[in-house]
């Protein structure tokens, strides 16, 4: 019964192109860090080194993927995705020839923090979409699947990076992915529905934006990784005296 309901939301108007292309650009999301390791590893870098490069990356991801929401939030999907899909192709891809040529670390640390700032936004893309799609009716089975594909990506990503590396080479393996992403980033933006999609008016809102909300505060309280949050932002704003 599940699986129909997984099916009958593919058929509907728009979301298999969609979802194909998100696919191909979310796939090497449990790829590229692996087949990056493998590839500094196999040119003689310790591990030292390799923590730095993709530490690095990692921490590019988490701190632009926020602000490149707003940005769609601004000024659409279509330029975000083209811009960032371009990007990132060409940090990634400097990336494997600067560690294929013997390049040192901080030039590949660089060009790893480059990539991750431009890593395209197609997940926020893709559920921004669904609700367009499917209906909201439908809306919690196309979260379910969009979750689902997630996990999917992260146990086959390590598995096609580790074949590749092994039956080809890890510089393989790694453009690979960067050229999936890429490739699912612009497809994504040449789709119908993408290029429809126009953000509401912007408007004045609180400084945390959607983290103004008490019960998204309180979902990140609830996480480990949101531990260090802001104390500012879990305290109701200040009253002003009256005379």
């Amino acid at each position: 019964m599940g699986l129909r309901r997984y099916l009958d939301l593919l058929r509907a108007p728009g979301v298999a192109p969609l979802v194909a292309a998100s696919t191909l650009g979310r796939l090497p999301y449990g790829m590229n860090v692996l087949a990056l390791i493998l590839l500094l590893r196999s040119e003689g870098f310790d591990y030292a080194e390799v923590g730095i490069v993709t530490g690095a990356s990692g921490l590019a991801v988490g701190l632009t993927a926020p602000l490149l929401g707003r940005v769609v939030d601004r000024l659409g999907q279509t330029r975000v995705l083209v811009a960032t899909g371009l990007l990132y192709l060409s940090a990634d891809t400097g990336l494997a020839v600067a560690a294929l040529s013997g390049a040192e670390v901080v030039p590949l640390t660089a060009l790893a923090a480059l990539g991750g700032a431009a890593t395209p936004p197609i997940s926020p893309s893709m559920r921004t979409l669904w609700p367009e799609l499917v209906g909201r009716e439908r809306l919690d089975t196309a979260f379910a699947f969009d979750a689902l594909q997630l996990e999917i990506f992260f146990i086959l990503g390590p598995l096609l990076a580790a074949g590749l590396a092994t039956l080809i080479s890890p510089g393989f393996a790694f453009l690979a992915g960067v050229t999936m992403v890429g490739a699912g980033a612009l497809a994504f933006a040449a789709a119908p529905a993408s290029r429809r999609w126009r953000p509401a008016p912007a408007a004045d809102g609180p400084r945390a934006g959607a983290l103004s909300v008490p019960g998204l505060r309180t979902l990140c309280r609830c996480s480990p990784l949101c531990s260090w949050w802001p104390g500012w932002l879990s305290r109701p704003p200040r009253r002003r005296a009256t005379r």
